[in-house]
């Protein structure tokens, strides 16, 4: 076997999971979207690893978001000081909850980079 038929029979597998994980949506009634963090250093793949993620998701059928990097935008300036965290954290959680807001109907999945959950695993400290 070679590797680019071992590369497509783990996409095929992947593929028929995704198919069982949106029939057992359904039959189940999911209630609310399903919110995946990724976290991880700078120039580690997070947000190659994210597109690949929403492009495969979206073929097979998911409705999905990326939340806004937030902390290009932050008002507050200086990263080190402790309003930018604050400003950042409230920004990212305010998306998540417009989104889970919308329902299971118009997102299945909700796909975060690092900022909201390394802010969230940081924030105490």
């Amino acid at each position: 076997m070679t590797l680019d038929n071992t590369k497509h029979g783990r996409i095929a597998e992947l593929e028929k999971l995704a198919e069982n994980v949106l029939r057992l949506k359904q039959l189940r009634g999911q209630r609310r979207p399903l919110l995946i963090e990724f976290c991880g250093s700078p120039k580690s793949g997070k947000s190659t690893t994210i597109n690949s993620l929403n492009i495969f998701l979206r073929r097979n059928e998911f409705k999905t978001v990326v939340l806004t990097e937030r902390a290009s935008v932050c008002p507050i300036q200086s990263k080190t000081h402790p309003y930018f965290n604050l400003w950042t954290l409230s920004a990212a959680i305010a998306e998540i909850l417009f989104h889970l807001d919308q329902g299971k109907d118009k997102v299945d999945v909700i796909i975060s980079d690092e900022e909201s959950s390394m802010l969230f695993a940081g924030f105490n400290g």
